[in-house]
């Protein structure tokens, strides 16, 4: 291991207690609760009444997840194991967010972790910054940690954003001096200007984010901890935000990004962490980590076709690149895309036309074909069966998420006779330059430079 190291964590569990809660309950009653762990009794049972019955069933609808730490952190910033917490089980069951989890970052450098919803990122992000007690582990943590964990923790909707500002920066550990300092370049970057003493409450929503975003993205810290918070405003500001956290990654900074968002992991990140079922499933470069983590997404629903009533044709199939629908496919810029539709129909018909259009995920339409355009004449020969196949040798495209839409039409001026909305999803992961973040093309390019 490198001894320049940032943060080190060492087999890191959190264990949180279902069907159990927490109570804040007086001296005496603490003290009844440990004579009876010491000499445990039952009550005699008794038949449940109407209103007991209704009563146990809203406890039980009530259920919440206790959290069970037994560990004690002291300020070295160090969690020491303690093997008896994994002793300490009852009947209710545990549920384990993490589960010996061990990794070391490097100073100046951006990890990425991704995974599905309930995989471990947020809580192993609460944990590093004491928000959550661990259960079991040891986590070192060199310098000064800024979390970005809930964007606007702290904005009262009465006070102005003005003061917004200076209260949302204290809860995230900057001194007044320093919110002073920087109090034009957040009201800048948020783009508030001339409602900035207006009280929050009659921002809009997306006002708001912005301006706590603005106030986030500005703390000076040597670690900075980063859970989902570039999915926020419109999509000028996510380019905005993304030019920030490439600026805090050129000044040496240390960031863990915790995001759902592939394309910003892949512009921002050259490692990958991928947690499955809180434990680390794949630890390395973002490229074949990311292309990993889209192929194990589970398949959606078999798509169905929508077939116009009265259309000729009632067997049909539908492949990309030889896979059936309803998968996410992970796409080299510079890979081939094959999409082959088979459809028959109960009588002879003339060549359908097979139309694609391309989307980006935001709906911006990237390009579009059909295969009148690209098939020799129709000599009016007839078929019950018809085999399209449209292959891109390579799409060449910018890291983001697409989808494409298919149909077929006998009609070339009418309604499609079959039609597949959002068919294929895939995400382009190739790597890109910064000046190429924005883009939705990379076509390929000669270029040569000779001394004039």
């Amino acid at each position: 291991m490198s001894s320049d190291w940032a943060l080190r964590v060492e087999g890191l569990s959190k264990r949180y207690r279902i069907g159990e809660r927490n109570y804040h309950r007086s001296l005496r009653e603490q003290l009844l609760a440990g004579l009876r762990r010491l000499w445990p009794w039952r009550a005699a049972p008794r038949e449940p009444s109407a209103g007991a019955l209704s009563g146990s069933l809203a406890a039980e609808e009530g259920r919440q997840l206790e959290c069970r730490c037994d560990l004690q952190t002291g300020p070295s910033a160090r969690l020491e194991p303690q093997p008896a917490a994994f002793a300490r089980l009852n009947h209710r069951g545990d549920f384990w967010a993490l589960r010996d989890v061990s990794f070391e970052i490097p100073r100046g450098e951006m990890v990425g972790f991704i995974g599905r919803n309930g995989a471990g990122k947020s809580t192993l992000l609460k944990v590093l910054t004491r928000i959550t007690e661990p259960t079991a582990g040891r986590a070192e943590i060199r310098g000064r940690v800024g979390s970005l964990l809930e964007v606007g923790t702290g904005f009262h909707p009465e006070l102005t954003g003005r003061e917004n500002v200076f209260l949302n920066g204290a809860i995230l550990g900057m001194r007044r001096e320093e919110i002073r300092s920087k109090f034009d370049e957040i009201v800048e970057f948020a783009g508030v200007a001339p409602f900035i003493d207006t009280p929050v409450k009659r921002y809009s929503s997306g006002m708001a984010v912005r301006l706590a975003f603005a106030v986030a993205a500005h703390l000076d810290a040597e670690i900075l901890l980063v859970d989902e918070v570039l999915a926020v405003g419109d999509a000028e500001f996510e380019r905005k935000c993304l030019r920030k956290m490439n600026t805090v990654a050129r000044d040496g900074r240390t960031v863990l990004l915790v995001s759902h968002n592939l394309t910003a992991v892949q512009r921002l990140c050259r490692r990958v962490i991928w947690l499955d079922q809180g434990q680390i499933k794949v630890d390395g470069p973002c490229l074949p980590v990311v292309r990993s983590y889209i192929e194990a997404c589970k398949q959606r629903e078999h798509l169905r076709p929508l077939i116009k009533p009265g259309s000729p044709y009632r067997s049909i199939d539908c492949r990309v690149n030889g896979a059936p629908l309803g998968r996410t496919v992970a796409l080299l810029g510079d890979e081939p895309l094959r999409v082959t539709v088979v459809c028959e129909s109960a009588e002879p018909t003339r060549r359908p036309r097979l139309d694609l259009a391309f989307y980006r995920s935001d709906g911006l339409k990237v390009f579009a074909c059909a295969t009148d355009r690209t098939l020799d004449a129709d000599e009016g020969q007839r078929s019950r069966r018809w085999e399209f196949d449209l292959c891109f040798e390579r799409l060449d495209l910018a890291p983001a998420e697409y989808y494409f839409d298919l149909g077929v039409r006998s009609d070339f001026q009418g309604e499609y006779d079959i039609l597949w909305n959002r068919v294929c999803e895939l995400t382009a992961t190739t790597a890109v330059p910064a000046i190429a973040a924005d883009a939705v093309l990379l076509p390929p390019v000669r270029a040569s430079a000779r001394a004039a």
